[in-house]
């Protein structure tokens, strides 16, 4: 009885051995080690998209906030700069009165020949300006425009000497004076018939005084000089 139950068990382990095999043998079983499974989590973290600034080519995104623009180097311009009037001769008139004398239709004097009162053309506008309270003394190149365009870098003598020069002076009405202001050619430009020499003349003090210029006011000399 044992070796018969014996031989029956073996026989079933052999038969469930036969039945197994071919199922065993389909399937495969991968042994991962830990070196490829770090590597595996590694490469399925999302993707970092590198920014502009590591990309060459690629514009830089627009800040957040408001870029600061450095403030100009020039000083803020004030009449007192340039001095008042003075008498450059010493002939006892100072350089209003020289003005009004030298471009005056008509002209009244003190005893010492300063002009005192006058009648101008005047040459900006081509009208008739009668009275001294009536009359301004107007710097072709205004002073703070020259300022501005590198008198600030000047001694106190030479912008008194600027504000006193006769080739830059021109005696006009307070009306026209006051309209023009500080206003470069780009801006203010007197009419047809000055305007030539209107240029000439500022190109002339531009070089003498070594003062830079800029596109607009190249530009306003060139339309002034069309005219010529």
């Amino acid at each position: 009885m044992i070796k018969r139950s014996l031989k029956g068990n073996l026989f079933n382990l052999i038969l469930s051995a036969l039945v197994l095999t071919p199922a065993i043998a389909s399937c495969t079983v991968e042994v991962v080690s830990p070196e490829r499974q770090i590597s595996s989590e590694v490469t399925s973290s999302p993707e970092v998209t590198p920014s502009a600034e590591e990309q060459p080519g690629l514009a830089a995104p627009p800040p957040s906030m408001p870029r600061v623009v450095p403030s100009t180097s020039v000083p803020r311009y004030d009449p007192k700069y340039f001095g008042r009037w003075i008498d450059i001769d010493r002939d006892g008139c100072n350089t209003r009165a020289e003005v009004i004398e030298r471009d005056a239709a008509q002209v009244t004097v003190d005893r010492r020949g300063c002009a005192i009162d006058a009648t101008i053309i005047d040459p900006y506008t081509g009208e008739t300006v009668v009275g001294w309270d009536e009359i301004d003394i107007d710097h072709r190149i205004p002073r703070k425009w020259a300022w501005d365009h590198g008198a600030h870098t000047w001694t106190k003598e030479q912008r008194i000497t600027f504000s006193n020069d006769l080739t830059n002076l021109v005696a006009t009405s307070d009306d026209v004076n006051r309209d023009k202001s500080d206003l470069g050619p780009e801006k203010w430009l007197p009419w047809d018939p000055a305007r030539c020499q209107y240029a000439a003349a500022w190109r002339a003090t531009l070089v003498d005084y070594q003062l830079s210029s800029d596109p607009a006011t190249e530009a306003g000399l060139t339309e002034a000089e069309k005219t010529c």
